[in-house]
């Protein structure tokens, strides 16, 4: 197991998403349906099966979500990158350079001597929100980059230790892009079960004087206005959540790097079509991107021709 992939507080996060999933679904299937079902038959049979395969693939992409690692990059990245772009990176990360070696000289004036693993994680703090957010594109939202070597650079930058850039405790998981296929796809299909949940009672409740739940008792119609609220908040939250993480694959940006000014202004990882940042981690096969499946395309990382320089 990576150090930090999987952390035990985090379990309390997935234990509270799946109560909130089997909820809503007890709610709308084995309250809402069967009052339903009563006053349209026919239409509630389809409902009834539909949801519940949107349910089980929103279950199957939770659990590809918790149970599928980030990724690493290759350890010949560098292979991958134009002169230009390397040379880019350089200059944009000359200022965190200096820092870094005004901290040893520092540190070595006071004969003081650090450990590597120290050494490690201070570069890799001092680097975080410039170096690794650039150089690595969305790689840098891998859970562990070991011993990559980035070649062509004034100096060899060799990170050891492990890097979590986005780590969501909801999935009790870091998301890279390996798994960020499976996290937009949990969103999507949550989205689609509670926006069914909240029109179908919404409209009962205030468009049909209660036609179906009338049908019910208190509890259960208290159950249901409960479960219409929550679904209606929830749509809004991870609707601008889903939204978020489609516009940074549309850029090929990060989460990192969606704060970091220059690259909004000039991102040198952008393709030009944004079809293909979209294929880059969604998959290159657009069946695959509805299916909370594994990707059957093993070699997903950029290739140069692709960048614009």
């Amino acid at each position: 197991m990576l150090k930090g992939q999987h952390q035990l507080p985090d379990f309390m996060a997935v234990i509270i998403v799946y109560g909130i999933i089997i909820s809503e679904y007890y709610a709308f299937m084995f309250i809402f349906l069967p009052a339903f079902f009563n006053k349209h038959n026919v239409v509630a049979y389809f409902i009834g099966i539909e949801f519940t395969i949107i349910f089980i693939f929103l279950n199957f992409a939770y659990i590809m979500i918790q149970y599928t690692k980030p990724g690493y990059p290759p350890k010949d990245l560098a292979k991958h990158y134009h002169e230009r772009t390397l040379e880019d990176i350089k200059q944009r990360t000359k200022k965190m350079t200096e820092k870094i070696n005004k901290y040893r000289q520092r540190k070595m004036q006071n004969h003081f001597q650090l450990q590597d693993q120290n050494d490690d994680e201070i570069v890799i703090k001092l680097f975080y929100n410039m170096v690794l957010a650039i150089l690595f594109k969305h790689y840098n939202q891998f859970h562990t980059v070991s011993n990559v070597i980035i070649q062509n650079y004034q100096e060899l930058i060799i990170v050891k230790n492990a890097i979590n850039d986005h780590h969501c405790p909801w999935v009790n998981n870091c998301v890279g892009l390996k798994n960020h296929r499976y996290f937009c796809q949990f969103n999507f299909y949550a989205i689609l079960c509670m926006i069914q949940c909240t029109l179908f009672i919404s409209y009962d409740l205030f468009g049909n004087e209660k036609f179906v739940l009338q049908e019910l008792s208190k509890n259960q119609q208290f159950i249901l206005t409960i479960c219409d609220i929550t679904c209606f908040a929830l749509v809004v939250a991870m609707g601008f959540l889903l939204g978020f993480h489609l516009y940074h694959i549309a850029y090929n940006i990060t989460t990192v790097e969606y704060h970091i000014n220059e690259i909004k202004a000039n991102n040198p990882f952008q393709k030009p079509r944004i079809i293909d940042n979209f294929k880059e981690v969604l998959g290159p096969n657009l069946k695959y991107w509805f299916l909370p499946i594994r990707n059957v395309e093993k070699n997903s990382f950029p290739r140069t021709d692709l960048f614009e320089v």
